[in-house]
């Protein structure tokens, strides 16, 4: 099953809370970089931050994939976003 496929199905089977971790489980499976950059670009976007989301990811995956993540955030100017994330 690709990875869209997998998704889908989550959504169609499960709902609430149990389908929200289920996705999160399978998203964090099949990329574990990209789950994480999206994660930060969502608690970074827009008016205000989601302050304990920033704090949690940025403090659990720090050393560990801080230039994978660098590489796979989101943003219209790279320098920016490798700035947002290297702070």
């Amino acid at each position: 099953l690709a990875n869209r496929e997998l998704l889908k199905a989550v959504d169609r089977e499960f709902s609430g809370d149990v389908r929200d971790g289920m996705q999160a489980i399978v998203q964090c499976v099949v990329n574990r970089p990209a789950f994480f950059a999206e994660k930060l670009y969502k608690s970074m976007k827009g008016l205000g931050t989601s302050d304990s989301t920033l704090i949690r990811v940025v403090v659990t995956r720090s050393e560990v994939m801080s230039p994978q993540l660098c590489k796979l955030t989101p943003h219209p100017h790279p320098t920016e976003g490798q700035v947002q994330v290297s702070e």
